[in-house]
């Protein structure tokens, strides 16, 4: 045999040995590696969807606890109204508890209300009744709204009973945002497993019943996860991450067709079989000459792969000189590869972005807040240098949220934000200002929206303690103060802070933000803005 044939033979079977194997391997893996990531991807969906709701929820009883305390009143209509618009009431009443003869009414279409309300429905408006709380029923059938569908908001009052047609339009509209393949969707449900939101319009009219079904079963538990179970509306096996709406017992439900999974690893497999066909057909074709000057190329594409898989170096260059004889696609794949490597890095910037920042404030939430507070600790600890946590609380929030709108209170976070950032020179007019992005810069303080109206700044190799509260109150004068926010509303804004020293009050992110969070509430006790140093020690925890 010539020493060309005998190179070209082994060339074809360095290809195709490796081509088999990726040929034989197994289906299952595939198709279990989809699987892997719906169960991550749907549960995500299925919570985030869920907090949405939770929020919905609790802006809807508060803004339905403010309309009942004026009615029976005699006071202006005009902000009843306004709140009927913007939570889309359809009424509300004021109703006797014994008798159901309405007191007070005020209606969106200004028809004149009923004098009393049947029987039935104060029977049923009374089985949700809790002293002091505002309760949303089950979805009831009612022609007169867009999906035949509405839920009364109920509240004691006065030893009367306030009552609200909420229509259940928001609710549909959250559900249909949420689709994906085929027949991916959102399914959302009350609290005794009837339809809210579903892609099947008959069944949102007609309020189907889903509570047999076991996940849904789950889910009225409270419980949260992943489950398979055979769809009553599609008529096969699906699978679905799913969990609970706290407070309101809604149900939220991300499920997917499990046929669509075994189709995509079922592509994944057609084209491995391409890829193995193929590479024997350009084996078949290629000369020794040939294949030495396009395995050069590759092997340069190799090792800036194994960079990045190794030392995940998303900076690396690949420089790739190939001969004019060789195909434009070839020599282009160094342009194509960069360009590749540049969305890649963008994809993971925004997914870490996503998962790291508080979208309002565009600080870090908690668990990048705990991610570099642990590195910091590190960092100091081997340097033996001293930190300081601060913990905010803005006093009053919840009032401005309940008086003034979930709006207001969003622009006084942002605001609020903005001027720590300015404080500590993280913030500028002509550039992005992304913490995410822009972090690795900050090397004296980490500043995080922990949730709410709760704040923290980790202050890093600090001197003293007279040093912590001197930058301390100079920031409490530069963030506290007059605030304008949107509709022209005016306040002056407070908060309390407590602060703990590392390594003195703990040594770990737990102790600190513990310590520091009892020093902030030893401080709202004293009121009037207050700022408190914690009492409690590292060997105290």
């Amino acid at each position: 045999m010539k020493l060309r044939n005998f190179l070209i033979l082994i060339f074809l079977l360095v290809v195709l040995i490796p081509s088999l194997l990726f040929w034989a391997w197994p289906f299952s893996k595939a198709l279990d590696s989809e699987i892997d990531e719906v169960h991550e991807r749907h549960l995500v969906i299925a919570n985030n969807l869920a907090m949405a709701l939770e929020r919905y929820y609790q802006d809807v009883t508060s803004a339905f606890k403010v309309m009942s305390f004026h009615l029976g009143t005699g006071t202006e209509r005009e902000e009843i109204n306004e709140l009927l618009d913007v939570y889309d009431f359809q009424s509300i009443m004021l109703v006797a508890n014994e008798t159901g003869r309405v007191i007070d009414c005020v209606r969106r279409d200004d028809k004149p209300c009923a004098r009393t309300i049947d029987e039935k429905t104060l029977s049923f408006a009374k089985e949700f009744l809790v002293d002091g709380v505002v309760k949303i029923s089950p979805v009831v059938s009612d022609q007169s709204f867009k999906y035949n569908s509405m839920l009364l908001v109920v509240f004691p009052i006065r030893k009367n009973i306030a009552i609200g047609c909420l229509s259940t339009n928001y609710i549909v509209e959250m559900g249909k945002r949420v689709a994906f393949g085929k027949k991916g969707h959102a399914a959302i449900l009350d609290q005794r497993g009837n339809v809210i939101a579903h892609p099947l319009l008959d069944w949102i009219k007609t309020h189907k019943s889903m509570a047999e079904t076991s996940v849904v079963k789950k889910m009225m538990a409270g419980e949260t996860g992943v489950e398979t179970f055979i769809s009553p509306a599609f008529f096969n096996e699906m699978i679905a991450g799913y969990t609970a709406v706290p407070g309101a017992g809604w149900g939220v439900m991300v499920p997917q067709p499990i046929a669509e999974l075994h189709k995509k690893a079922e592509a994944i497999d057609r084209t491995a079989l391409l890829v193995m066909m193929l590479g024997l057909g350009i084996a078949l074709l290629i000369a020794i000459p040939v294949s030495i000057i396009i395995t050069r190329p590759l092997e340069r594409l190799s090792l800036v792969t194994r960079s990045i898989i190794e030392k995940e170096n998303f900076d690396a260059h690949l420089d790739m000189s190939t001969p004019r004889l060789l195909p434009l696609e070839v020599r282009k794949l160094n342009d194509n590869f960069m360009e590749m490597m540049g969305r890649l890095r963008k994809s993971r910037e925004s997914i870490a972005r996503l998962a790291y920042t508080d979208m309002n404030t565009r600080l870090p939430n908690r668990n990048f807040f705990q991610k570099m507070v642990q590195q910091a600790l590190l960092e100091m600890t081997e340097a033996h240098s001293f930190g300081a946590l601060l913990f905010i609380d803005l006093d009053g929030f919840k009032e401005i949220n309940d008086t003034s709108g979930h709006r207001a209170g969003d622009d006084l976070l942002s605001m609020f934000a903005k001027k720590m950032m300015i404080h500590f020179s993280l913030w500028d007019d002509t550039q992005d200002n992304d913490y995410f992005l822009n972090h690795k810069s900050f090397h004296d303080v980490i500043l995080a929206r922990l949730g709410g109206d709760e704040f923290v700044v980790l202050f890093k190799n600090i001197t003293n303690r007279d040093e912590v509260k001197s930058r301390v109150e100079a920031l409490q004068a530069d963030v506290f103060g007059e605030y304008e926010l949107y509709g022209n509303i005016k306040l002056s804004l407070k908060g309390s802070m407590g602060i703990a020293i590392f390594p003195e009050h703990g040594t770990s992110y737990q102790q600190l933000i513990k310590a520091a969070d009892m020093a902030m509430y030893k401080a709202k006790s004293k009121g009037n803005g207050s700022l408190c140093f914690s009492e409690t020690f590292a060997d105290q925890h």
